[in-house]
């Protein structure tokens, strides 16, 4: 588990703009934040219970709002993914079954591949993209839903519980990821209502770090709790949705 002393002096050691993507760094030069708000903003992440939010690089990705969620780990999909670059693994999932269900669809099914292909690009790992998406696609059918309802879900456990899988992340044991869906998607969720934020987690290493998974989902539950309008959410561009569910969860955790 993460310490929080060790947090907080690490964090603030080498903060700067040294590895911050080009539209993080470009959105937010220039729009610093009034001293006061700035003060409380940083007493109440000093309060906050941070044993599965990661080891930011740096204090700055955190007074930026940049941390745990990050506009670089948020990935938008306006329409049905297209089935090209993962086809084949595709084709097989379907003869298996997978997909082909009233809880399960094919569109799902598109989803959970484009998905996983974008991480395993992201970390160019794609020696992992078969793995990593026939997991998620069992525990889909398993009925562990994608769509827990109230327009969001999660997205996880494709990696496996048991032996190294090393995974060059950027927030040390693990990396917070954002899905967002303007438009909504039928992934068959509890309450019936279109999927239209999901919340994803990659481990550094699932093999050691597994023991993650609880702590993070109990995080993710109470942000769900907390927002009426995941809606709204959705329409948001990267930056302003990383900004805004960032804020909410340190009012949670604080």
């Amino acid at each position: 588990m993460i310490n929080r002393r060790r947090f907080l002096s690490t964090g603030i050691i080498g903060a700067g703009l040294a590895g911050t993507s080009t539209l993080a760094a470009a959105s937010i030069v220039g729009h610093e934040e009034p001293l006061a708000e700035t003060n409380v903003f940083d007493e109440k992440w000093a309060r906050a219970d941070l044993e599965s939010l990661g080891i930011p690089k740096s204090w700055w990705h955190v007074h930026q709002g940049l941390f745990p969620f990050s506009p670089e780990r948020v990935l938008v999909i306006k329409k049905r993914p297209s089935d090209y670059e993962f086809r084949p693994l595709k084709e097989r999932l379907l003869q298996r079954g997978f997909g082909r269900s009233a809880k399960f669809s094919e569109e799902k099914l598109d989803y959970i591949l484009w998905i996983t292909h974008m991480l395993t690009k992201c970390y160019h790992v794609p020696q992992y993209f078969e793995r990593w998406g026939t997991q998620l696609a069992a525990r889909e059918d398993l009925g562990v839903a994608m769509g827990l309802g109230g327009h969001t879900g999660i997205v996880h456990q494709f990696q496996p519980g048991s032996g190294s899988h090393p995974v060059p992340t950027t927030n040390g044991p693990l990396d917070w990821w954002l899905v967002l869906i303007p438009d909504g998607v039928d992934f068959q969720s509890r309450d019936g209502l279109p999927t239209h934020v999901l919340s994803g987690l990659v481990l550094a290493d699932s093999g050691r770090d597994f023991c993650l998974y609880v702590p993070w989902c109990e995080c993710v539950s109470l942000l769900m709790g907390a927002i009426d309008d995941w809606i709204a959410v959705s329409q948001m561009d990267r930056l302003a949705a990383t900004r805004y569910l960032n804020r909410q969860l340190v009012e949670i955790l604080a």
